[in-house]
């Protein structure tokens, strides 16, 4: 019970903190530059410009209708926790409105974007990470990715490139052309930052002591292990080889070990961002 209480506070605090991050982004670089880096944000920007009418008001009736969709398609928790993000995000945006009103890191529209891109690729990354979204394009970008198997990255490029699309008759070209670089920098890191905090470590060794490396291995780091049989071409000699899926920080640990209990360990490490299976991401 203890330790659901402790995952919950956890996947919540993260939550808060990604909403945090791509507010600082929007509100700081973003927003004040005109440029709209996609999402219901970005049509809400486009919408008050040429229309007059509110952008809290665009916001709200659009996530009401992308909420319902997360419920029916994604699930019950996905839209609760969403719905979290959205609302932390509105609140951060409305404390930083009240404490920096109109006030803008830099004029410089390739700065605006590229460092408002950034913050706002690894908050959403940090939702994402949390099975969440800020509402908006970005809960159609988790639909096209749980059913056409689409990156997060190129699910949110498809979905917000529309809205900038419509800036060109917002904000003219030039602007327009700003937000659709924001929009595939914004993708394109989320992609990046999401293989970072999934990267593994996929390693291969070849050794003699196959029993207290896969003893460690089992108990140490709770992790499987294969084993299969070689013998080297050139001396003929059989040997055992073994295969693991490991964190980073547990593989700087295997390889202390190594280094004590078998230095004549033959050990191969390759990089890895997608693992399915027991004890890692479900296959569906």
């Amino acid at each position: 019970m203890k330790e659901n209480m402790v995952k919950v506070f956890k996947n919540y605090f993260f939550i808060g903190l990604g909403a945090f991050i791509m507010g600082f982004g929007l509100h700081f670089f973003l927003f004040p530059n005109k440029i709209a880096s996609g999402g219901v944000t970005g049509l809400a920007l486009i919408i008050n410009y040429v229309f007059g009418i509110s952008s809290s008001l665009v916001v709200t009736i659009l996530n009401f209708i992308l909420f319902t969709l997360a419920f029916i398609l994604i699930s019950g928790e996905f839209g609760l926790k969403s719905i979290y993000a959205a609302f932390l995000l509105s609140i951060s945006l409305s404390i930083f409105e009240k404490v920096f009103p109109g006030y803008t890191v830099t004029r410089d529209l390739i700065l605006a974007t590229i460092f408002g891109s950034v913050f706002l690729a690894l908050g959403a990354t940090i939702i994402f990470l949390y099975d969440a979204s800020t509402g908006g394009t970005s809960i159609i970008g988790k639909i096209l990715n749980k059913y056409f198997h689409i990156s997060i990255g190129t699910a949110l490029f498809i979905a917000d490139a529309a809205v900038t699309v419509m800036a060109v008759f917002a904000f003219g070209v030039e602007l327009a052309l700003f937000g659709l670089l924001s929009v595939y920098l914004t993708s394109y890191m989320i992609d990046r930052f999401i293989d970072g905090f999934n990267s593994r470590k996929q390693i291969m060794i070849v050794t003699k002591h196959k029993d207290i490396i896969i003893d460690y291995i089992l108990k140490d780091f709770d992790r499987g292990c294969t084993v299969f049989k070689g013998k080297g071409a050139y001396s003929g000699e059989e040997k055992d080889v073994l295969l693991t899926i490991l964190e980073r920080r547990q593989f700087v640990n295997l390889r202390k070990f190594l280094k004590l209990k078998d230095p004549e360990a033959f050990v191969t490490v390759t990089d890895t961002t997608k693992v399915f299976g027991e004890g890692f991401d479900q296959l569906h």
